[in-house]
């Protein structure tokens, strides 16, 4: 059972925590106008999105420390390769 904790929420961001067990999955979706920067904290993650109307998808390996961002629009799926704390900020589309 993953865990999200919204921390702070703007009319613009968002700002939270999330806690996912080995093998659990949180996914994400990217409106056009959006972004999200995913910072873990301990643990590790892989981070995929297939893309449309191609064999190749994107694959991301997150590591802590190191932020990730996700800027095109798509459904990401955050996979938990290991106990995984994380932050997560968010920025909403304007209007």
């Amino acid at each position: 059972m993953s865990l999200e904790l919204p921390l702070l929420i703007g009319p613009r961001h968002t700002l939270g925590a999330f806690v996912l067990m080995r093998g659990e999955t949180l996914l994400e979706t990217i409106e056009p106008g959006m972004a999200a920067v995913f910072c873990l904290l301990s643990g590790g993650a892989s981070i995929s999105r297939p893309r449309a109307g191609a064999t190749a998808s994107l694959h991301i390996h997150a590591q802590p420390g190191q932020p990730v961002v996700l800027s095109d629009p798509g459904v990401y799926c955050i996979i938990a390769k290991q106990h995984t704390i994380g932050a997560r900020a968010v920025r909403l589309k304007k209007g």
